[in-house]
């Protein structure tokens, strides 16, 4: 398909560089901003108004009452507003921490910013220029916000 023959290691070992290029252009264009662009809206994360969370009711009182270890009956007497408010932050969270996850996986540093290594291992750290690397250099100590 692509005129080449490449073993699925190596359209890995591609697909990884291709990814850790496009980060070094958003750290590029955003610095140590780079991690706030690694979000969804809340519509994706859960009910964004009373009346969606009603929609799937049961489901979310279920979940409140799993993250807040209270009964069903509990949580069917809080308002809906605070419910809802309970359960996107909780999703907020566990976001927050999927994404820790995959950065470290990925060999970057909590802001989203690749370490040097995880260039140099990639085979792209000489490609980047004398600008670009000063700029990642300048950014590896950055810790985002938990």
């Amino acid at each position: 398909m692509l005129g080449t023959d490449m073993s699925w290691e190596e359209i890995f070992a591609q697909t990884d560089r291709d990814i850790n290029l496009q980060r070094v252009m958003n750290v590029v264009r955003f610095g140590d901003k780079t991690r706030t662009c690694d979000w969804i809206p809340d519509r994706a994360i859960g009910p964004t108004d009373d009346a969606l969370y009603e929609l799937e009711g049961d489901y979310n009182d279920g979940e409140v009452a799993g993250i807040l270890g209270v009964s069903g009956e509990e949580v069917a007497a809080m308002a809906t507003s605070r419910k809802r408010v309970v359960l996107m932050d909780y999703r907020k969270q566990e976001l927050q921490r999927l994404i820790d996850v995959y950065y470290a996986e990925r060999g970057w540093n909590r802001a989203g910013i690749p370490f040097i290594d995880t260039l140099q291992e990639l085979g792209l750290w000489g490609y980047l220029t004398a600008e670009t690397q000063e700029k990642i250099a300048g950014l590896q100590e950055i810790v985002a916000p938990a």
